[in-house]
């Protein structure tokens, strides 16, 4: 019986003919050899073979591979392959295909999009899941002008640009060439490669689901915290590039010790699938479960593979459990999370948490639970909002996404913005606005003017030369290793320096007397709390309050020192009249309308109505008469204010008309 392995690794061979190989092959292992080319009819008649190896050869042609419809496996790494002849399989559908260390490595890592929008039906490329959402992404790079020059300027055969229209319509023609010459000569699909093809057009969980049989791995029972926290574990590698164990060695230790060597080893795919069987079999049994894993989006993702925005509910649940590993482990994270942490810890601030308990309930509280909201006016979908950027740290204007469960969404470009209802507030100017200080960038912004001269004062003038600047190591963009371990385990410097009514960015300049000079008495508490060291001071506030010898501070204006020459206006003498809104409070109810007045102010054109009620007390016996103006209450008590004044009319006409 023939064998459907064909296997002549490692025999140095040049050369092969097609005969020496088995018509019923389904495996070809050709590498480590010193292969240039195989003729273009190879495999005509191998019309079973359904994966292929030819890693580490000397390979400079691929045509031999055009009459495949459809392949499992495809090794042609570290071979001397150009960019045109990928083209040879741009049909084809390959479930996994490598082709790292060749000709085009270079322009692979500079250009990411043009070998996956070349190769667009390849399902897993050196070991990563092309998603759906990166499909429709690449399918429209593919008519961008840069796709189109670097067809035509990496090709093997130059083409000059002056004989085409446009570089987009000379890249597309290169292609159509192509693709006009693959499609002569003999296809043919091989009995295991008919189910990939038909795959093709599935929805990426189905390939997902398809690409399974060829794990080898089988996930082990255990409880919902096992799942949990590998799946966390697998989502922070998917989508942030994080370490797979930081999360699953405090979440689920023993689980995790158990499996942790064959997962380390596992390729993007081989994770996404771990994920698939995950999904299948967890079990949960209480709300805080149910609501936790439906927020974290996971079936959505393998549908889709769309990745969550930094400080979305699912990325937020990821940076809540990395602060929490980082606390109670020695685990340091890498950049890639940067901004995932930053963007927690903005919300954390915002929100007013101050502990991080490792317990799934915590996380809970949180990230999903429904947050307190005010009663009265509400921000609603579309309102406009001012707030600061959780990654710049800069105020930003941006519209609400929406408003659900008293969390405030606002999506935007780089990231998504979560604020609680109860901390923002209507500032009079059209739009919300939230309740957070921004002293450091504020301080920043008065350096840059006072760097720049726009304003100089007068406190500006007996600044000294000798004074130099916070050194590096000191200053507030310390590493995030830094940053986490003082916000965790200690109140940070700067919320210390915050409470106090201080801020690091101001103290941008020391002095470089030492802590014993009999001028700077003050400074060695703020030095020692900066930990800068013993010969390194602040600069003192008795020295810097001394003044000139040739100014008397009795003939100076008060507020001299930080007089800029712009004056304030004077407050008008007449009282401000603020509109209050015409809610009653409790026990006060209105008995009468008794009169109607056409008001100064104009809404859409109209002028707007003022009635005169009468408000009855139940609680102190006693009656008071009000002005509310239309426009502060709804349109249903405007018609019932109406109403009442009729009524009250009607009763003098009565009256009036009984004594007459």
């Amino acid at each position: 019986m023939e064998l459907k392995i064909f296997d002549v690794r490692n025999t140095d061979k040049t050369t092969l003919s097609s005969d020496d190989v088995p018509s019923i092959t389904e495996e070809f292992i050709a590498s480590h050899n010193r292969l240039s080319s195989l003729d273009f009819d190879f495999f005509f008649a191998k019309n079973h073979v359904f994966s292929i190896d030819l890693s580490y050869n000397q390979l400079t042609d691929l045509s031999f591979l055009r009459c495949f419809r459809s392949l499992g496996f495809l090794d042609i790494s570290h071979n001397f392959l150009d960019l045109d002849n990928l083209f040879d399989l741009r049909n084809t559908v390959i479930v996994r295909l490598y082709f790292k260390n060749n000709n085009f490595d270079d322009l692979n890592q500079k250009y990411p999009m043009l070998i996956p929008t070349i190769l667009s039906h390849a399902w897993v490329i050196n070991g990563t899941f092309i998603s759906d959402y990166q499909k429709q992404i690449f399918k429209n790079y593919e008519n961008t002008l840069e796709f189109g020059n670097l067809i035509i300027s990496n090709s093997r055969f130059k083409i000059t640009k002056s004989n085409h229209s446009s570089t987009a319509q000379a890249g597309k023609g290169y292609i159509f060439d192509h693709d006009f010459e693959y499609n002569n000569g003999v296809k043919f699909t091989t009995p295991l490669g008919t189910t990939p093809f038909k795959f093709d057009e599935f929805p990426q969980i189905e390939r997902i689901r398809y690409l399974s049989r060829f794990s080898h791995f089988e996930l082990p029972n255990g409880d919902f915290n096992d799942y949990f926290g590998l799946t966390l574990g697998i989502l922070l590698k998917v989508w942030i590039g994080e370490s797979i164990y930081i999360i699953p060695r405090m979440l689920c230790r023993v689980y995790w010790f158990n499996i942790y060597e064959d997962i380390q080893k596992m390729e993007n795919w081989e994770l996404l699938v771990v994920l698939v069987a995950i999904l299948g079999k967890i079990r949960i049994y209480n709300k805080i479960e149910t609501e936790l894993w439906d927020a974290l989006n996971l079936e959505r993702f393998l549908k889709t593979g769309i990745i969550p925005q930094i400080g979305s509910t699912p990325r937020l649940i990821l940076a809540a459990y990395i602060s929490r590993a980082i606390a109670t482990t020695d685990e340091e994270p890498s950049d890639s999370s940067t901004n995932d942490i930053r963007a927690y810890f903005k919300y954390r601030r915002i929100c007013g948490f101050t502990q991080l308990e490792t317990t799934i309930e915590s996380v809970y509280m949180e990230t999903v639970a429904p947050f307190y909201q005010p009663t009265g006016a509400k921000p609603s979908k579309n309102d406009k909002i001012e707030f600061v950027h959780p990654l710049t740290g800069e105020w930003a204007v941006s519209s609400i996404a929406r408003n659900r469960n008293g969390r405030i969404i606002i999506v935007l470009k780089d990231c998504m913005v979560q604020i609680p209802a109860s901390a923002v507030f209507w500032d009079g100017r059209g739009m919300w606005r939230e309740a957070a200080k921004k002293e450091a960038c504020k301080t920043q912004t008065l350096s840059r003017k006072k760097e720049g001269k726009t304003f100089i004062t007068a406190a500006d003038l007996l600044q000294q030369e000798d004074e130099i600047k916070l050194p590096p190591d000191n200053s507030p963009n310390t590493t995030l290793n830094t940053n986490l371990n003082t916000s965790m385990n200690t109140p940070s410097l700067q919320e210390t320096l915050q409470s106090a009514g201080l801020d690091l960015s101001i103290l941008k300049k020391v002095h470089t007397r030492p802590l014993n000079s009999a001028r700077a008495p003050m400074s060695s508490t703020r030095g020692s709390l900066l930990g800068l060291g013993k010969d390194c001071t602040m600069k003192s506030t008795t020295f810097a309050n001394q003044l000139p010898p040739d100014i008397d501070e009795n003939k100076m204006m008060p507020g001299w020192r930080s007089f800029r020459g712009i004056v304030d206006p004077p407050f008008p003498k007449s009282q401000r009249a603020n509109r209050v809104h015409a809610g009653l409070s409790y026990g006060n109810s209105i008995k009468d309308v008794v009169n109607i007045v056409t008001g100064r102010e104009y809404s859409n054109g109209v002028p707007i109505k003022r009635y005169n009620v009468k408000i009855y007390n139940a609680i102190t016996k006693k009656s008071s008469y009000q002005w509310i103006t239309e426009d502060e209450v709804s349109k249903e008590d405007s018609i019932r204010l109406n109403e009442l004044y009729q009524m009250h009319v009607a009763g003098k006409i009565k009256t009036i008309t009984n004594i007459a």
